[in-house]
């Protein structure tokens, strides 16, 4: 028993003499560990009011009619809020309200950590203006990467736009037929073309 106590006392000695020896090295660790904790609470606070005055900007946005003062919320946004997920959903919207910087905004919203099913529509959306403006090569850059089920078909249909052999064009489109369908228009449409090519 007395072996034993005297262990301990020689422990509790020597654990005080090397505090009292690193006094100055301790209080600095300390004062770190306690800045550490203020500052990452003073972030994941700052985080918070980020998020919700960015909700609440967006929503703001889509209340408005007039198009120009909405534009300028959700382009506020994205400037001041890019790091919300409420930047992302700005740049999809921002995309109908200006046509010329539609592309840009699709490519930034690729850029972004937004949420996959949003990159994957950004993704269809920016290979279909690609499409449009000429520039079928980029488009099919673009849809050479699968999305998810919902937006199969579409990709295939948009692979056969850019296909510049008739048999590579009718495969795209018999998989886009295959393809779940929620677009009843472009099914149609997908059926008459395969029709006319025989």
């Amino acid at each position: 028993m007395e072996l034993d106590e005297l262990k301990q006392e020689m422990r509790s000695a020597q654990i005080t003499a090397w505090l009292t020896a690193n006094r100055q090295m301790v209080g600095a660790i300390g004062a770190i560990v306690i800045i550490a904790l203020l500052a990452g609470t003073l972030w994941s606070e700052r985080v918070k009011a980020d998020k919700r005055a960015a909700a609440t900007i967006y929503y703001q946005a889509l209340a408005l009619d007039d198009r120009a003062k909405r534009k300028a919320l959700l382009e506020n946004i994205v400037r001041d809020y890019g790091r919300t997920g409420y930047a992302p959903l700005s740049l999809f919207q921002l995309v109908s309200l200006d046509e010329a910087r539609a592309r840009e905004y699709l490519t930034r919203l690729l850029a972004s950590d937004a949420p996959e099913e949003l990159k994957w529509q950004a993704r269809l959306d920016l290979a279909e203006r690609l499409i449009d403006g000429g520039h079928g090569d980029r488009a099919a850059a673009l849809l050479e990467e699968k999305v998810g089920e919902e937006y199969e078909q579409l990709r295939h249909y948009l692979r056969a736009e850019v296909a510049r052999e008739a048999a590579r064009r009718r495969e795209e489109l018999r998989r886009a037929l295959a393809a779940p369908s929620h677009d009843g228009e472009l099914r149609r449409r997908i059926e008459r073309l395969l029709a006319a090519e025989g």
